[in-house]
């Protein structure tokens, strides 16, 4: 694999993956970031921790050579940190040696196989609803605060949202302090069926990262999908999915 991408698309796409890298499992792989080109011309990037995750693509200034191969992500973000404000060339080859280079700069890492990527789950739902990013960035941070980080009832280690037409409503609660958020906006279904009627939990950590993928100020809308056991949400050409906690919140 060998592609040209300018520095600062690099750091854009890796920054927000950083929060869904594992760096407490024996699973080397997961530690790193999932590099694929794409028969579309585009570079894809993965990560996923086994609870949460992320994907987004980009068009590079130029593939030279296909492949999907893993990088540990930490260090191949601090290494593109320093590198020159220019084109940045990544040269992964067989022999899982990655040179990575920037104008007389230049640095080497190890690369991993793409095949010892876990399988991410399934992505795919039709139940969903499109909401304002800006509105689901702020409702995120009224209720942040208030949920557990560990608690015997795994529900309150979580915020639960309550979608209905036109308005959405979250709740969290760590055993002192109690939080809810009612906003009054638009919200349209993606279901064929048109289906606006939700419930779900969302981990306090991964509403964190998907805080940070959602820009303040921004006009642009969030699709936002429900599966069995994830909550998926898409914005542009990122996706960000993360479990959701199967229990029914407290009255």
């Amino acid at each position: 694999m060998k592609f040209t991408v300018h520095k600062s698309t690099l750091i854009n796409k890796l920054t927000p993956a950083m929060g869904t890298v594992s760096n407490k499992n024996t699973i080397t792989s997961i530690e790193g970031v999932l590099i694929e080109t794409l028969p579309s011309g585009e570079i894809r990037f993965s990560t996923y921790d086994m609870n949460k995750g992320y994907r987004t693509t980009f068009i590079p200034t130029e593939i030279v050579r296909e492949g999907r191969f893993i990088l540990n992500a930490q260090r191949f973000l601090q290494i593109v940190r320093v590198l020159p404000d220019d084109e940045v060339t990544v040269d992964i080859n067989d022999k899982l040696s990655c040179t990575i280079s920037c104008d007389k700069v230049s640095f080497s890492m190890f690369a991993m196989r793409g095949e010892d990527f876990p399988n991410l789950p399934d992505l795919q739902s039709d139940r969903g609803f499109e909401i304002s990013s800006e509105k689901l960035k702020m409702i995120i941070g009224k209720v942040s605060h208030s949920i557990a980080e560990q608690d015997n009832r795994p529900m309150l280690c979580g915020a639960f949202f309550k979608i209905r037409e036109g308005e959405m409503e979250v709740v969290s609660c760590d055993s002192y302090t109690l939080s809810r958020c009612s906003v009054k906006c638009d919200i349209s279904s993606l279901a064929a069926s048109g289906e606006l009627s939700y419930s779900f939990i969302i981990p306090g950590h991964a509403l964190g990262e998907l805080s940070k993928c959602l820009s303040e100020g921004e006009e642009e809308n969030v699709k936002f999908f429900i599966s069995r056991k994830h909550a998926i949400v898409v914005k542009g050409d990122t996706v960000f999915f993360t479990r959701t906690i199967d229990s029914e919140y407290i009255d």
